[in-house]
């Protein structure tokens, strides 16, 4: 059964070629011209050994019978051999430069499409199935598996490049001798079918070790960052590190024994063909005592051939057990670029009176989270809505927002109906400013714009109107932590709204934005955001009901029901 795993990655990795600059059948046909100069090279050395010990004469040569040699001596002769056969062995190493140049560069910038390909397949997933996939999880596979998926392709590719050099080498030294040969073939293969039924199956467990503890890793990793106030309130820092080393050890063992394991075969099969030589050259001079000149040509030809060979062996023998040990890289990278993700946005909208939503219901995992939601959203509205933690507010501003597709219900923007593939279109007008900002290492233009076309004017713009530009002494040019960890919690929320309006939405969503403010500052960036233009509607969400108090309209939702209620209770 164990070849059957490893033909279904072979498998898994044709589909990955598609991500590769080269084709195969090009590697396949380099890999022809470089077993035709590793014959032509053995070949030549042959040759110029018989030259040197005066057995064969240049000039009877078919290939130097245009050459006119008759006016040097043998010595010169032999110099000339020697000059052309050190020029076969340099285009030899140019090609062979140039070959191993074109198998790295197709598995290499396989990566950075595959890379390429993870991140957008990731970003078009649904709002929901974001939830599945961590910030840990995330990292390890576009950077370490990504990395694995192309070490195995090379593996691949190397396996092709050398069963071709392999196949040719083996016709040569079959017809120099075919017994020899195929004892040497048949020896090969019993040896090299054991190494892959013991070492390979060990090196795929650690493979699966090594995954397993990196996993482990990256969410330490992450954590420790995260949490990085509240670590150092523990008593002293140990418990963690403690906790790091464990995942941190096994790693290093599973790649300790990898590239212990994977030298095995590479011994193994030295000693094997060292062996075969001995032995076919005592049973040669035992069998022929006589003819010890052609028995020592036909030595020279399998010492030579040999010499390429089981390097050869090795390479495919260490191609196998690379793509055993990143078979679960394959297997992750596989399943995530296969992962049904979320089509594309609709079509950019606007709207110049209002948005409707009625009789609107949405479950997540069989739980009801919304019932029968009727809302009106005006053009210009600043609409609050409150409740419990768990009421459903953030899964009604995903529904709002185009994020969250409703299982029930009809949407209408100024009286016309959308169905929910054409109303994802409203997240083009839509500015969203959470609860915690992400502010990255970058200045304050690069996080405003937040990976859109910097325009400086549209950046002072919509610091202007997050009352930002005015009020710091920070140019645009100034540059921000990770996190905002220079930047006081009233300045990071305010890049927050600059963001949302960088590119001039109609909506602005406000996700217990103020939440984690005092009360000062939180009443300061609520005058502004009720201050904006009347040409955008303002939705908050809020368990608080006084931050709401900006707001012409309050809902209150709870238990997947909303209700507006009157705006007098807040006085």
């Amino acid at each position: 059964m164990k070849y059957k795993f490893f033909l279904k990655k072979i498998s898994s990795l044709l589909g990955f070629l598609r991500f590769c600059d080269v084709k195969v059948f090009y590697i396949t046909f380099l890999s022809l011209i470089v077993a035709f100069f590793e014959i032509f090279a053995i070949g030549s050395i042959v040759y110029f050994l018989n030259i040197v010990s005066g057995k064969v004469d240049i000039s009877n040569i078919d290939y130097f019978s245009l050459i006119n040699l008759s006016g040097f001596n043998h010595d010169e002769i032999l110099i000339f051999s020697a000059i052309l056969l050190l020029l076969i062995f340099i285009l030899k190493a140019f090609f062979n430069v140039y070959f191993n140049y074109k198998l790295a560069s197709t598995s290499r910038m396989g990566f950075y499409k595959i890379a390429d390909a993870l991140l957008k397949n990731f970003l078009s997933r649904s709002n929901v199935d974001y939830h599945k996939i961590t910030n840990s999880s995330l990292s390890k596979l576009i950077i370490t598996e990504g990395q694995g998926v192309t070490t195995a392709i090379l593996g691949f590719l190397t396996i092709i490049a050398e069963a071709v050099v392999l196949l040719f080498l083996l016709v040569m030294l079959a017809y120099e001798n075919l017994h020899i040969t195929l004892a040497a073939i048949f020896s090969v293969f019993i040896i090299a079918l054991l190494l892959y039924i013991t070492v390979t199956s060990s090196i795929k467990k650690q493979g699966l070790s090594r995954e397993n503890s990196q996993k482990q890793m990256f969410g330490i990793i992450n954590q420790a960052y995260g949490n990085f106030k509240m670590i150092k309130f523990f008593p002293d820092e140990k418990s963690f590190i403690d906790l790091f080393n464990k995942s941190n050890h096994l790693f290093a063992k599973s790649l300790i024994r990898f590239e212990t394991l994977i030298h095995i075969p590479k011994i193994t099969i030295e000693l094997l063909g060292f062996s075969l030589i001995l032995i076919s050259s005592i049973l040669l001079l035992y069998n022929n005592p006589s003819n010890k000149v052609e028995i020592l040509q036909t030595l020279t030809v399998f010492v030579l051939g040999f010499y390429r060979i089981l390097p050869a062996i090795n390479r495919i023998v260490s191609a196998i057990n690379r793509i055993s040990f990143n078979a679960k890289s394959i297997d992750l990278v596989k399943y995530n670029l296969d992962y049904r993700f979320e089509k594309s946005k609709g079509k950019k909208f606007d709207f110049k009176k209002n948005i409707v939503f009625r009789d609107i219901s949405f479950s997540y995992s069989s739980k009801v989270v919304l019932n029968d939601i009727y809302l009106d959203i005006n053009l210009g509205d600043r609409i609050g809505i409150f409740g419990k933690s768990g009421a459903g507010k953030s899964s009604l501003l995903d529904i709002i927002s185009g994020l969250n597709k409703p299982q029930k219900g009809n949407i209408f923007i100024d009286s016309k109906q959308f169905g929910f593939s054409e109303y994802t279109g409203i997240r083009n007008i839509i500015g969203y400013i959470p609860q915690n900002v992400y502010l990255f290492n970058g200045t304050i233009a690069e996080n405003v714009a937040f990976g859109r076309k910097i325009d400086k004017l549209m950046v002072i713009n919509a610091l202007r109107k997050a009352k930002f530009y005015e009020s710091n002494e920070h140019n645009l040019d100034f540059i921000i932590n990770d996190y905002g960890n220079n930047l006081s919690g009233g300045q990071r929320q305010r890049i927050g709204i600059a963001r949302a309006l960088y590119a001039n939405p109609k909506i602005l969503i406000l996700d217990e934005s103020t939440a984690s403010l005092d009360d000062k500052t939180q009443e300061l960036i609520l005058k502004e955001i009720s201050n904006l233009p009347k040409n955008i509607a303002v939705i908050s969400v809020s368990h608080n009901l006084k931050s709401l108090s900006f707001c012409n309209k309050i809902f209150k939702l709870e238990k997947g029901k909303i209700q507006q209620i009157d705006k007098s209770i807040l006085i």
